[in-house]
């Protein structure tokens, strides 16, 4: 492994789950997300290549990002659902109705935040799926362009070796 790129850090050893707990594999490429020009036959061959390697590169460091967001979301929903029954217990000798004692735990400071780090890992994980997505849909129509010009690129020559 580089040595810039850090292997993924293990769950700690508490009972309760963390958030956040893996690193990306992939680093963040070091350039801008390119867009796409509306005509994409216009630009030349190394242009065309440049963007594939540049949306494929992007779409690594998404999918990366897209696992450590789902192992981001798994874990605060964990966390949520641990809190969530700690407090439950906390309350359970009380001779409250089982109904009274969930709205009271669901007003609890302790699981409101839980509640909040769980959806925003969701959201998290929500926008890279998008990005990963987009990338992916860009990288599919350079290749189709690519492999366009590659067809196309091979009848012609076959005919020009045969003019005058």
């Amino acid at each position: 492994m580089s040595p810039t790129k850090k292997p993924p850090r293990r769950r700690s050893e508490s009972s309760e789950p963390t958030h956040g707990s893996v690193e990306p594999l992939f680093p963040k490429p070091e350039y801008v997300l390119p867009d796409l020009p509306r005509d994409i036959s216009t630009i030349s061959d190394g242009d065309l290549m440049q963007g594939f390697t540049d949306f494929v590169g992007w779409q690594n460091y998404a999918a990366a990002m897209l696992v450590t967001c789902e192992v981001a979301e798994h874990e605060a929903d964990n966390k949520l659902k641990y809190v969530e029954a700690q407090k439950m217990m906390a309350h359970w000798g009380s001779k409250d109705t089982v109904t009274k004692i969930k709205g009271e735990v669901s007003q609890d400071p302790e699981v409101e935040r839980a509640r909040t780090e769980a959806l925003q890992a969701y959201a998290e994980r929500k926008y890279t799926k998008m990005i990963y997505e987009n990338c992916e849909r860009s990288a599919q129509l350079l290749s189709r362009e690519l492999s366009r010009r590659i067809g196309r690129d091979g009848t012609e020559r076959r005919q020009q070796r045969w003019t005058p």
